[in-house]
């Protein structure tokens, strides 16, 4: 689906995955009912929120952080 040779992939390439998927304006998927946002460069848990409509605390609680975890490019947080 993708033309990969390998199994490398690099930050911020975009792949076809099967499944059913939806993709907002705001660079969050939804897969199969569940969504996610992958930290982009300048993206904070407010600004993430605001963009998502899901509460910070709530995207803290989902993905088992705190207030001072600090968020890393490239890395997959759950929404939903």
């Amino acid at each position: 689906w993708n033309g990969i040779r390998g199994n490398l992939i690099t930050e911020g390439q975009r792949l076809v995955v099967y499944g059913r998927k939806s993709v907002s304006s705001s660079g969050s998927v939804s897969v199969s009912g569940d969504e996610y946002h992958t930290i982009r460069k300048g993206d904070t848990l407010w600004g993430i929120s605001k963009q998502t409509g899901v509460p910070v605390s709530q995207i803290l609680k989902l993905n088992n952080m705190s207030g001072n975890t600090p968020l890393k490019i490239g890395t997959r947080l759950k929404l939903g």
